[in-house]
């Protein structure tokens, strides 16, 4: 692996993941008439579209099972414990092929700081435009070891890719579970949902490989078309994607993607279960995947584009429109809300905790020059 000599996470592009400056873009004008006009579909639903009745959604709120609606919580949270092993597994596997000694020297930070890292990623996207939180977390992480934003970009690239094959095993998966099995076939609307589902997932992931094949195949001829000032950036993003693919780590990478996303379904299953529905497993599993899918379209937390989503899958299979919404409302109160307010106290306290070390740095460094 090639190594970029002078680091680019610290000086100026560092200033760009200040607090001040994060949240200048949260509240961005952009952003805010984002976030509104997916609450305007949300409310458009609401009033327009579905037959909501408001005595029904308060009784269901008054009468959920809240200890079954924390364990839901508490295993979506658990999904971040897997996801940052798995990418502590990635990063160590590209630092142990780096052309840098001090970034063979310099492992990944252990596991919870990584899920952190990952929390605070997750609530740059769902406040931000084009998942600009991937890009924080590998500053962020590169910032706390010896590597590069680039090369720590690449492992969250490949990272992506591992989720999105990961999904779309599962999708086709509850799709033939709730379509053959559970009987869902009878209703040929939700068999064109799954087919488009399917379809969508299939095309992001084809992409994606194709992406992987011509940086394996052409990325060297590529690089040497870019302005100098962005080769050595974009060989060195090459080089983290295609090395945390190398190594014997794959299956437990994969097993680690795996439960990751069973928590996601268990998360979306028990939300149903405090409601008191009745819920298959299949379309649990199928409804909190579509979920992810429709996540990456790059508008903060992807809202008003996944509840219109999990509102259709779910009236498809026989929910109520107010039943359908509820269970829609509720669980994203933990995919999203809960990583707007958990997500944005990580990334608070991570921002703080780096501003006092440069402090403490600086003046470590004056008292050392005049001594």
């Amino acid at each position: 692996m090639r190594f970029l000599t002078n680091n680019s996470n610290r000086g100026t592009n560092s200033q760009a993941y200040s607090i001040g400056a994060m949240v200048r873009r949260v509240f961005s004008l952009p952003t805010i008439l984002s976030i509104a006009f997916g609450l305007a579909i949300i409310g458009f639903l609401l009033w327009r579209v579905l037959d909501f009745e408001w005595d029904e959604f308060i009784e269901h709120l008054t009468g959920i099972n809240w200890w079954l609606f924390i364990l839901a919580g508490l295993l979506y949270y658990v999904s971040f414990w897997f996801r940052g092993w798995r990418w502590q597994l990635i990063y160590n596997s590209v630092a142990t092929r780096s052309d840098n000694a001090d970034m063979r020297r310099s492992p990944a930070p252990n596991v919870p700081t990584m899920a952190g890292l990952i929390l605070s990623g997750w609530f740059v996207n769902s406040v931000m435009f084009f998942r600009i939180g991937d890009a924080y977390r590998a500053w962020a992480l590169a910032d706390r070891t010896s590597s590069d934003t680039p090369t720590a970009l690449g492992t969250v690239f490949a990272e992506r890719v591992q989720d999105m094959a990961v999904v779309l095993v599962l999708v086709v998966i509850s799709a033939i579970w709730a379509l053959l099995v559970d009987g869902f076939a009878a209703s040929g609307r939700i068999v064109d949902v799954a087919v488009i589902v399917v379809a969508v997932a299939s095309g992001l992931v084809l992409l994606l490989l194709l992406v992987l094949y011509m940086m394996g195949k052409a990325g060297d001829r590529f690089a040497r078309w870019l302005p100098a000032r962005f080769r050595q950036h974009y060989l060195h993003f090459q080089d983290g994607t295609l090395d945390s693919f190398k190594g014997g780590d794959m299956p437990r990478l994969i097993v680690l993607g795996v439960l990751g996303w069973v928590m996601e379904v268990l998360r979306f299953y028990f939300v149903a279960q405090a409601m008191g529905l009745e819920m298959a497993m299949s379309i649990a599993m199928f409804a909190a995947l579509a979920n992810a899918i429709m996540t990456t379209i790059p508008v903060p937390g992807g809202l008003g584009f996944v509840e219109t989503a999990l509102v259709t899958i779910l009236l498809l299979v026989g929910l109520s429109h107010t039943d359908a919404f509820t269970l829609t409302l509720l669980d994203r109160a933990i995919s999203w809300l809960s990583v707007v307010v958990l997500g944005g106290i990580a990334f608070l306290g991570m921002t703080l905790r780096r501003t006092a070390n440069n402090r403490l740095n600086a003046v470590e460094e004056v008292s050392a020059s005049e001594g």
